[in-house]
C-alpha cells in the first residue's frame, strides 16, 4: 500500500517556522506545506504536512533538504553559521 496521505513518510525540502526558502519551491515543494509547529499552552511540538493535514513520524530530507546552509551569525556577523533542517528539528526536540 502506498502512503498517498503521507500519513506514515514525508519528504520534506523545507519546513515553515526553521528553513522554507527557494530551494524548497525550486523542488517543486509548496509554500507553507510543511511547517514546525509548537503549542504554547501544552509545549507539544511537531511536523505537519498542511496539504494532508497529517503528522507523519518519519521525515525524509531528499538532497538539498538535508544540506546545510550558511548564513551571517547572530552574535558574530562577521563569521559565517550553518544550520541544516534534520539538525535544527533535532534541537528543538
Amino acid at each position: 500500500v502506498l502512503d498517498y496521505k503521507q500519513e506514515l513518510f514525508m519528504n520534506a525540502f523545507g519546513v515553515e517556522g526553521i528553513w522554507d526558502g527557494q530551494e524548497a519551491r525550486d523542488n517543486r515543494q509548496p509554500e507553507g506545506s510543511i511547517a514546525y509547529v509548537k503549542d504554547e499552552v501544552s509545549g507539544k511540538q511537531w511536523v505537519e504536512n498542511r496539504i494532508t493535514h497529517t503528522r507523519p513520524p518519519i521525515l525524509h530530507f531528499p538532497g538539498p533538504g538535508k544540506f546545510p546552509k550558511y548564513f551571517p551569525c547572530f552574535d558574530h556577523p562577521e563569521l559565517n553559521c550553518q544550520q541544516s533542517i534534520p539538525f535544527e528539528l533535532v534541537r528543538r526536540f
